[in-house]
């Protein structure tokens, strides 16, 4: 047990390294990572059935007693992300193909990579789930008219395809690992201890498969796209732990808040841009994707370096 708990640690304090080493390796040897693509929805459900794995449904209830806090993030992200995707559009001069795809990735409701990003960083998971879900749900009706506002064009936001991407990857694999949890999580003491590990493994794999199948496009994506997107990403997570903060969270809310407003769903938006823009757009989303994990990683990282100083000091 001893040494799963080491070898779990060691994921979490090399996770920004092992990422950036995932996407050299993606980038220059595609072919070897392009399998993981393709196996994207399967290694996500795995990630979330270890998460709920590890949640009761008292965790949820407790997050209903606090509706500020998913109040907070939805109107940070629905406000705050879009109108600094522009912002930085602007700043950085972009070209409007690849303006319009930053665009709609500040619009995007947060991803199933958020709720990844939390767990690592030891932050309230189920607060991190149920913002996802409910900006999810919010939007269909938010993003066109968002984009509208900051674009000049209307997206069809495909409604019935997102709520079935939540429910097959996120709710049911939750579900089902809580209710394992709960009828003989006991006897699984050995596995529970394990899956911070298959969670990392997972997250890795997945990026690796985004930046294999998206080579070419980041090849022509160029330096510009690559820092909006970074500075957007960072922005939000910056804004997020500080807002929660101020509202005094406590630090799991912190975390949650500040990852889940920091990270889109730019796969989401990829999809979007192929199907109602030229495709140099989806461009955003590449870059995004890109960007989420790696910050997201370091922001976890950090986090985690802080929890073991606390400790030591104790």
């Amino acid at each position: 047990m001893e040494t799963i708990k080491k070898i779990a640690a060691w994921f979490n304090k090399t996770l920004p390294l092992l990422v950036l080493a995932v996407c050299v390796l993606a980038f220059f040897v595609p072919g070897c990572l392009t399998w993981a693509a393709a196996k994207t929805t399967l290694l996500l459900q795995i990630i979330m059935f270890g998460m709920g794995l590890l949640l009761t449904g008292k965790d949820f209830a407790m997050v209903f007693k606090k509706p500020q806090q998913v109040l907070l993030v939805e109107v940070v992200q629905f406000l705050w992300m879009p109108l600094s995707a522009f912002l930085w559009t602007k700043v950085f001069g972009l070209e409007a193909g690849i303006a319009v795809g930053v665009i709609l990735v500040g619009c995007c409701p947060g991803g199933t990579a958020s709720n990844v990003m939390t767990y690592v960083a030891k932050g309230d998971v189920p607060l991190s789930v149920t913002c996802t879900a409910v900006s999810t749900i919010l939007a269909p009706f938010l993003t066109p008219l968002l984009v509208k506002l900051y674009a000049g064009a209307i997206v069809n936001v495909p409604l019935y395809s997102m709520f079935m991407s939540i429910v097959k990857v996120v709710a049911v694999p939750i579900a089902l690992g809580i209710i394992i949890n709960m009828l003989i999580g006991k006897y699984l003491e050995a596995v529970k201890q394990i899956m911070p590990i298959v969670s990392a493994i997972g997250v890795l794999l997945v990026l690796g498969g985004t930046v294999a199948v998206n080579h070419d496009n980041i090849l022509t994506s160029g330096v510009l796209i690559f820092a909006c997107c970074l500075c957007h990403n960072v922005g939000g997570l910056a804004i997020g732990h500080f807002l929660a903060k101020l509202f005094k969270f406590g630090k799991p809310q912190q975390r949650a808040c500040a990852i889940e407003i920091g990270m889109q769903n730019a796969g989401l938006a990829s999809n979007l841009a192929f199907a109602n823009f030229e495709p140099i757009s989806a461009l955003a989303g590449a870059a995004f994707g890109l960007w989420h994990n790696f910050t997201g990683a370091m922001y976890a990282r950090i986090a985690s370096a802080g929890d073991a100083k606390e400790e030591a000091a104790k």
